[in-house]
């Protein structure tokens, strides 16, 4: 793998990772939250930058990611959020939906969401 910055304190993240897990290589977190955690706890005695990194796959986002100063680096010390190298993660603030599609007609499919007819899910878009 060619890092981004070698010389960097490394976390990472991955679909199949628990937040319990130290976020190392072997035992990833799961979340970006857990991964912006362990940051805010080494950051003030971090010595060099540090890296997130996010295998493959679609990350979807319950909430909003807010930084703060206290997720900041300096110039010396940056602090970077990157896909693995190689690989494509995608941080989405969407709705996971599973879908039975079916042909409706000329062309056009269609399936049925569960909820959006009794009102416990909406959509903006």
């Amino acid at each position: 793998m060619n890092k981004l910055f070698p010389s960097n304190e490394e976390f990472f993240v991955s679909l199949d990772g628990r937040d319990d897990n130290p976020g190392t290589e072997e035992q990833p977190f799961a979340s970006i939250t857990r991964a912006q955690e362990a940051i805010r706890q080494i950051r003030p005695n971090a010595e060099k930058g540090i890296t997130v990194y996010f295998r493959e796959g679609i990350y979807y986002l319950d909430k909003p990611i807010v930084f703060g100063p206290s997720d900041s680096g300096s110039a010396e010390r940056l602090i970077m959020y990157a896909a693995y190298p190689g690989e494509r993660a995608t941080l989405s603030g969407g709705k996971r939906l599973n879908c039975n599609w079916e042909p409706y007609q000329e062309g056009i499919w269609r399936c049925e969401i569960p909820g959006v007819r009794e009102g416990n899910l909406t959509f903006t878009q």
